[in-house]
Order: C-alpha cells, then sequence, then structure tokens
C-alpha cells in the first residue's frame, strides 16, 4: 500500500482550514474545534502508520504452478517465504482426519485411531467444525437423539483413554 505522506498531510490541512472556517462560523469555541483537529490528525497518523507497516501479499505474488514470481514481490512475503510452504517429511496424512495424526499422547492417538469412521466424522464435525448435534443429525439423515448418545459415549471413550481407565 502506498501512502504519500506530503500529499496526504497538504490535502489533510487543506480540507482543516475549510473546516475550521465552518465550525467559526456556525458558532464553535476555539477550543473544541481544535479538539477536534487533534483527534483528527491522530486518525490521520494511526491511518498513516497503518498504510506504512502493511503489506499486502495478492494472487499477483504467485505463478499458477506454485512458484514466487521473481519480481513486484514484497519484503514481507520473501522474509516469511517458509511459512508458506511445507516440507515433505511434515505433510503426513492429510484428510479429513488428519487432526488425529497431531495427537501428542500415544494412548489417546491409539483410543482416536480405534475410533469407527462414522464416529471420527461425528467427532470432527461437532469439534472442529462446530456444528451442533442437530446440525450433525441433518447431515447423516438421523435424529438429534441419536447423535446426542453417540457424542456423549464418544466423550466416555475420549475420558477413559485420557484417565486410563
Amino acid at each position: 500500500m502506498k501512502f504519500n505522506k506530503g500529499y496526504e498531510w497538504k490535502k489533510f490541512e487543506e480540507e482543516w482550514k475549510r473546516l475550521r472556517r465552518e465550525y467559526a462560523a456556525a458558532g464553535m469555541d476555539e477550543a473544541a474545534i481544535e479538539a477536534m483537529y487533534e483527534f483528527d490528525r491522530g486518525v490521520f497518523n494511526s491511518n498513516r502508520r497503518y498504510a506504512e507497516h502493511t503489506q499486502e501479499v495478492g494472487p499477483q505474488a504467485f505463478f499458477e504452478d506454485g512458484d514466487i514470481a521473481d519480481e513486484g514481490n514484497s519484503a514481507l512475503l520473501l522474509h516469511f517465504l517458509s511459512a508458506f510452504s511445507v516440507e515433505q517429511e511434515d505433510v503426513g496424512v492429510w484428510g479429513r482426519y488428519s487432526w488425529i495424526e497431531k495427537v501428542d499422547s500415544p494412548v489417546l492417538y491409539r483410543c482416536l485411531s480405534g475410533l469407527s469412521d462414522s464416529d471420527r466424522e461425528i467427532l470432527t464435525l461437532w469439534v472442529f467444525e462446530g456444528y451442533s448435534a442437530s446440525e450433525i443429525a441433518r447431515m447423516q439423515g438421523s435424529t438429534q437423539q441419536n447423535i446426542s448418545k453417540k457424542i456423549c459415549r464418544l466423550k466416555r471413550i475420549i475420558k477413559k483413554c485420557i484417565l486410563g481407565l
């Protein structure tokens, strides 16, 4: 984002010269006009800081084959390029239930891996995607009571795994 402080400041001051005359003609006292000017100047400075410290990473920065364009990259993109890439050994098993691969506890991992696909789907929809039991029931063509019972059962299974019962 480009911000020409000199040009923008000139426009700001010209606008305020007009506003000062308008406010004075309306009968406002000088202290109130000055307070409004100070507030607007603070907003101007805040917008300037935002413009100077924000760099856009648009789609033009990337080629369609996934390589990064050499010209026109922002310094921010080049600095944090590693955050946009994944090493092959970090890929693991991708898919709908890849969150199970990230579980640190070996006991909980075995417990979650042993769940049926329908139980994993319910757990994924409920915990990670934030759907309610009634919404999950509609998606799966079931009743809300049935899904609620399954969620309670899954909670018990996970609690037993965590507590080692």
